[in-house]
């Protein structure tokens, strides 16, 4: 890794875990999980709303590289072990609570209701019942901040990256033009 390639990653670590992005969680609020999968890589947000801007804030984000036997599932088993791993990675902040899952693939709001289930998915309802949540339903591009972790350039073959767009109040950073600086 060369110099300007590690300044440009020090660049983006530096604004993604500043105080402008994260937040501390507030157990006395509802979480939010959005989650979405991409073919080769899944990723999360846990986020909350920022009482004083009143938009959803990041708490933390998750992504993991797809393995090659997850990478042929199809798209509803790879959006639903986006669901179940997230879950896990904050499963200390989310049992016992209420909170909202957003998905942007639409089937995945009835999960819970389904009456025929393969036996993978009785597996997975069986591990969602250990919480509490309301699915949402919220179009593939609307959810950017997620989109943009289970579409990490380093986890595709192609290593195809587009332009992505970070935002939080006074913060709008492309990170695609500090990735160019290196």
């Amino acid at each position: 890794m060369g110099t300007k390639t590690e300044e440009s990653f020090r660049k983006v670590k530096q604004i993604v875990t500043s105080d402008q992005v994260l937040i501390l969680p507030d157990y006395d609020k509802q979480f939010v999980v959005t989650t979405d999968a991409s073919g080769y890589a899944i990723g999360g947000s846990l986020q909350q709303i920022d009482e004083q801007t009143r938009r959803l804030r990041p708490i933390a984000f998750f992504s993991k590289k797809l393995s090659d036997p997850e990478r042929r599932w199809a798209v509803y088993e790879q959006e639903v072990l986006a669901i179940l791993m997230s879950l896990e990675v904050w499963r200390h902040y989310l049992v016992g609570r209420k909170f909202k899952l957003i998905t942007d693939h639409q089937s995945l709001i009835h999960l819970k209701k389904q009456r025929h289930l393969s036996r993978k998915q009785s597996r997975w309802t069986e591990r969602l019942s250990d919480f509490d949540y309301e699915a949402e339903y919220l179009p593939g591009r609307s959810n950017v901040v997620v989109d943009a972790m289970s579409r990490r350039a380093d986890y595709s073959d192609q290593q195809e990256l587009s332009e992505l767009n970070i935002s939080s109040s006074n913060l709008n950073v492309t990170v695609l033009e500090l990735i160019r600086e290196a």
